[in-house]
């Protein structure tokens, strides 16, 4: 819910695998002993897999969905003006455009692999787009110690840059090119 991420992509981004069971009776037989984990736990940790989550992954930052998805709002298509039949016109409730194609791999969503984040067309597809995406990877060289900072404004000068990067490490120089807004800044230690 934090990410606006289907369960699947979360799953895939914070490296774990949910072994939740699906059946009743093994749902009761694990909700037993989770509950007999978390009364043996102080209460400030997380438990289960939540206390073996990692911190934020840098894969659902750049994935989540910051603006709701209204599409999943809309009325259904009218099936009578596919076939070319529908008399309402204007006062239709149904949507008149064209259906999407039913080759299409996210035309066909179970709502309950969506839910139990397996098999999910919509994850698919954005873990796919998640692959494309450049990366940048850390130079093999480990004498490397120079930090670009671009987009940097008029009003951003030496001193400011020196006092904000100060706290990371000792600082060689500071060179700012001001007419193209860039900073190359060499530190001593990675």
């Amino acid at each position: 819910l934090e990410y606006g991420l289907p369960i699947q992509v979360r799953d895939a981004g914070l490296s774990f695998k949910d072994d939740v069971p699906n059946s009743d009776v093994n749902k009761e037989y694990y909700t037993q002993n989770m509950e007999g984990e978390i009364s043996n736990s102080d209460g400030t940790r997380p438990v289960g897999m939540l206390g073996k989550a990692t911190s934020t992954s840098d894969l659902l930052l750049k994935m989540a969905l910051t603006t709701p998805y209204y599409k999943r709002n809309q009325p259904h298509i009218c099936s009578f003006w596919v076939k070319g039949e529908c008399k309402r016109g204007e006062e239709c409730p149904y949507r008149h455009e064209k259906p999407t194609d039913p080759d299409d791999p996210l035309a066909d969503q179970n709502i309950k692999d969506r839910y139990y984040g397996i098999n999910d067309p919509v994850a698919d597809k954005l873990l796919m787009q998640a692959s494309m995406m450049p990366r940048l990877d850390p130079p093999e060289d480990k004498t490397i110690t120079t930090l670009y900072v671009g987009g940097l404004g008029d009003t951003v000068t030496e001193t400011d840059l020196i006092n904000h990067f100060y706290q990371f490490g000792e600082i060689r120089r500071i060179t700012v090119v001001q007419r193209t807004a860039v900073c190359v800044h060499p530190v001593c230690h990675k």
